[in-house]
């Protein structure tokens, strides 16, 4: 009895160390987090950390990640890329080491507690701004591309002209002239008519030199009221809420079979696992480049770029599909790499233009062994037929 007595006060000793140890790290934390005691309030108690203000809780967090990973996102991943053509042929180097990819799992950990924790985290204030229409001419941040009709030597199976071609054939096909707008899918999302689309497309087709079918879709726009949806504006230069919103489906008019629709990012939830998907991550940095930050924007493009495996990326929601890439990831980051002026990824551009059905548009998702998965759809065809074409100005410039 004696022993079991003894034991117990061993145990409770062992414990009550362990909470004065435990507290007095967390104090220590909080005095490195915070630069100080400038709460007014230093909370002992363990996981127990008052943050008055969110700006507060941001300047902790801040501080937190300096102190933990270093000032700044470590760079773990270098890529390099081919002077001769084909051009832009880009690979990671060196491959990163298994301390190096948990060091990253960790910041975005990191990342994922601050958003929790503390709501959006330090995400700079965008202007308010609205899109009743699409602009008629385009944006001075995005390059100026030479003639689309000048002929590119292809390294990527066929012109790119054609390729942009065949793609504003499909667009036209799906347009509905009753409606005036375009059908998202030819089987997937038939009868579903969506106004961002609409607005995508015609800034697509304006840049493309279609003005006509532009001129109809932007007056559908004006018809039906459009007033942009925080999200596809970013195509055209106009920077966006970030981290983005989810989405949410809102059906404005419906006729017979055929559905009008907007997809409104409105919140309350949000995208805080941005930089798990390859599109957001790249349209992170193309949001940081519209905005006046181009040193940020190559950053985040130069982060997520490094881990292209020569057909896609592997993120979040290739992992959901069991093993399915999504074009849109292309898409956005060859656009994103004409914006920034890093160098095509000539792979990259090869896939896409792969991912591309006999019907013009481009599919959503692809394998290694079929290229053609799901359906085209407008906003994929939109995003690829913007990043070749803005490619192909880059080329063209270069005299490749």
């Amino acid at each position: 009895m004696k022993r079991i007595r003894r034991a117990l006060k061993r145990a409770l000793t062992v414990l009550l160390v362990l909470f004065i140890l435990d507290m007095a790290l967390h104090a220590l934390a909080i005095y490195l987090i915070f630069g100080g005691f400038e709460l007014g309030l230093v909370p002992l108690l363990p996981y127990l950390t008052v943050v008055s203000t969110k700006e507060m809780g941001e300047k902790a967090v801040g501080r937190a990640h300096d102190f933990l990973f270093g000032k700044g996102w470590s760079k773990f991943y270098t890529y390099q890329c081919s002077e001769t053509p084909p051009r832009g042929l880009c690979y990671p180097t060196p491959t990163p080491q298994p301390w190096q990819k948990f060091f990253r799992r960790l910041e975005k950990t990191a990342g994922w507690t601050r958003d929790s924790v503390f709501g959006e985290g330090q995400y700079r204030e965008i202007p308010e701004h609205t899109a009743k229409s699409v602009p008629r001419s385009i944006p001075t941040t995005l390059p100026q591309p030479q003639s689309l009709r000048q002929p590119i030597a292809s390294s990527y199976g066929k012109p790119i002209e054609e390729v942009i071609d065949a793609g504003v054939a499909f667009l036209k096909s799906q347009y509905n002239p009753d409606l005036g707008l375009l059908q998202e899918s030819p089987e997937i999302g038939k009868h579903n008519y969506y106004l961002n689309d609409a607005a995508l497309a015609a800034y697509t087709l304006e840049v493309l030199g279609e003005h006509d079918m532009a001129a109809r879709l932007q007056a559908s726009l004006v018809k039906y009221n459009y007033q942009g949806n925080n999200f596809f504006e970013l195509a055209w230069g106009v920077p966006i809420r970030w981290p983005p919103f989810h989405h949410e489906d809102v059906e404005v008019i419906k006729s017979g079979e055929d559905r009008i629709l907007i997809q409104t990012h409105q919140g309350p939830g949000y995208f805080y696992d941005w930089s798990a998907y390859s599109n957001l991550a790249f349209m992170a940095a193309v949001n940081e480049q519209v905005m006046g930050h181009p040193e940020a924007a190559r950053r985040l493009y130069e982060i997520e770029m490094s881990t292209f495996d020569g057909l896609g990326w592997k993120d979040l929601a290739y992992w959901k599909r069991d093993g399915v890439y999504e074009t849109l990831g292309l898409a956005w980051g060859i656009y994103a790499s004409a914006l920034v002026g890093a160098p095509i990824n000539g792979q990259a551009v090869e896939v896409l233009i792969s991912t591309q059905g006999d019907s013009g548009g481009f599919h959503t998702h692809y394998k290694p062994e079929n290229r053609h998965l799901a359906d085209p759809n407008i906003e994929t065809t939109c995003m690829a037929l913007l990043a070749l074409y803005n490619a192909l100005g880059i080329e063209a410039a270069s005299g490749e």
